[in-house]
């Protein structure tokens, strides 16, 4: 310090000390703002047959349908809509007539006991025919997968329900439910004619023609399970390489599981689980044993109304009521 320029240079080293700090503030300003989380939807898609759901990382949504008028409403909990994504829409091809998007919030329980707020992008498509739909999460958000859902026709080219000849659906199958909604553990209750109507309405779901009275050689393996939403409940059907002879249904607490046990059956598929997230159901499971395979249908609620299995040739469609 030269105190002869009466502080002069000292004055000028401040100046440059705060001209320093201001352009480091300004340099900071100029930087980029770090990405929106991967549960921020940034964008919708509607198109023909499909609804694509976009964000930074995968979501996991569920929905369900409703009616007057058919609506299929997708939510995506703990998720915020950006303020740069449409909001609404006209609908494209033949499914949607037009759809909306809303942020929301809903109450959930904590594992701790406590209810908590929770932040839900809710995403409506309003209907013009009845549809079913698949969820699928991917790196950059969601799909929703529509497809039209129709009945099946008789040899006269007449729609209505097909007989199928009792010799290929033998076992119908129903596990006991309380009048409280609790599944009855490996309890199998008798089926009435009402459970024998509803299950050759099953049937036609999977059977989409005449099929002929044909014994197939036992299932050895699984081959395929797929899934589908009904406005009551969920349907999945599991297809083997053969019959299921030998299969036992089952009900297991925390979380509320239907299970298939599969004896003398292996499962060579690659996936194991399939995501539903549709709500109700959580996820669909393949387990091996040594001596079995397992199917388990792993629902979000702690009852049911009803669930049916039945099979016909080399295929076994379970029935969850909600």
């Amino acid at each position: 310090m030269d105190i002869r320029h009466n502080g002069k240079p000292m004055l000028a080293a401040l100046a440059l000390g705060i001209s320093f700090f201001c352009g480091a503030c300004q340099v900071g300003n100029k930087a980029e703002l770090p990405p929106p989380p991967a549960s921020t939807v940034r964008n919708i898609e509607v198109q023909a047959g499909q609804v694509n759901i976009l964000s930074a990382g995968p979501l996991r949504p569920g929905a369900f349908i409703m009616g007057n008028p058919p609506r299929l409403i997708i939510e995506i909990k703990n998720a915020e809509l950006s303020s740069q994504a449409p909001a609404s829409g006209p609908g494209v091809g033949d499914f949607v007539k037009e759809w909306s998007a809303e942020q929301k919030t809903v109450m959930r329980q904590m594992p701790e006991g406590e209810a908590k707020e929770v932040p839900v992008v809710s995403v409506t498509l309003v209907l013009n025919k009845n549809i079913t739909y698949k969820l699928t999460s991917e790196s950059s958000g969601c799909s929703v997968a529509l497809e039209e859902v129709k009945k099946a026709e008789d040899e006269s080219g007449k729609s209505g329900n097909i007989e199928i000849p009792k010799e290929l659906y033998a076992q119908v199958q129903k596990i006991g439910v309380t009048k409280s909604g609790q599944p009855t553990g490996t309890v199998v209750v008798p089926i009435s004619p009402g459970d024998e109507k509803a299950a050759r309405e099953m049937l036609n779901q999977i059977v989409p023609e005449r099929a002929p009275v044909v014994k197939l050689p036992a299932a050895t393996a699984l081959q395929n399970i797929t899934y589908k939403a009904t406005p009551d409940g969920i349907e999945i059907t599991i297809t083997g390489d053969g019959e299921f002879r030998n299969y036992e249904p089952v009900s297991l607490d925390l979380p509320l599981r239907v299970a298939i046990d599969f004896f003398g059956v292996k499962s060579p598929m690659k996936k194991k689980t399939l995501l539903v997230n549709n709500g109700r159901t959580r996820q669909i499971r393949v387990g091996s044993y040594p001596d079995k395979t397992r199917v388990v249908v792993e629902l979000s609620g702690n009852k049911i109304k009803d669930s049916r299995i039945v099979s016909v040739q080399n295929k076994l469609l379970v029935k969850i009521v909600y």
